[in-house]
């Protein structure tokens, strides 16, 4: 079994079965990787406290030849980054940058510069900024160097440049819509919610007046008191 040696950051961490866990790390030479870290949850575990969210470290282990999974045999933390942990907003918006680099990079796909990046993300965030501007900035600069950042000085439709004012992003169309070009856009593809009122299947409907009776609704139904003839 050859030996393997890096460098990386924990994403995500399951247990799996009584004592061990399975752990998704980041790496600067391997990319994303799955290791499975036996006897992790055993009380003197050399694992105890060490596989926790946003840990940096020396990761060594062991890998096999046609599986997938690394036996991770050590863990030896470079800063664990305790205080993102702590803090539910640091928590919340690191998970974000967390779940864009397991969600967007390939597994065994080494991407030196978005493992740095992510790597000064974290060290930002547990200095004190801004955390949702500094989730905004990762997301932004990750698309960028994987291929997939958007273009947002140009309108995706007529190519003209835009500003920061009358314009609005598309999602389904991954790019920015300038004034004009929305203007003549069905209602249901602007950013914004539709007016309040009346839905669109009802207008024009008799009875859809508050108060008016429904057509469709059934008359109240009246309880005779006379007794039926013998």
């Amino acid at each position: 079994m050859p030996l393997l040696r890096t460098e990386g950051i924990v994403l995500q961490a399951w247990d799996l079965g009584e004592h061990d866990r399975l752990v998704t790390l980041y790496t600067k030479e391997h990319g994303r990787l799955a290791a499975v870290a036996r006897g992790a949850r055993r009380i003197r575990s050399r694992f105890a406290g060490v596989l926790e969210l946003f840990t940096w470290g020396d990761a060594v282990g062991f890998e096999r030849e046609g599986r997938g999974l690394v036996r991770l045999d050590h863990f030896d933390i470079r800063q664990p980054f305790r205080r993102l942990r702590d803090d539910l907003e640091c928590l919340g918006q690191g998970a974000r940058m967390i779940e864009a680099v397991a969600r967007l990079t390939a597994e065994r796909d080494a991407q030196p510069l978005c493992f740095a990046l992510l790597l000064r993300a974290l060290r930002t965030l547990d200095a004190g900024a801004a955390p949702a501007r500094v989730q905004l900035a990762f997301t932004l600069r990750l698309l960028d160097l994987l291929g997939h950042r958007p273009r947002l000085d140009r309108c995706g439709r007529c190519g003209r440049v835009v500003g920061t004012e009358g314009v609005a992003f598309d999602v389904v169309e991954g790019s920015m819509v300038c004034a004009a070009c929305r203007s003549g856009e069905p209602r249901s593809r602007h950013p914004w919610p539709r007016p309040s009122g009346v839905s669109r299947p009802h207008r024009g409907r008799r009875g859809s007046e508050p108060g008016s009776r429904r057509p469709w609704s059934r008359p109240p139904r009246r309880c005779s008191t006379t007794t039926p003839p013998r």
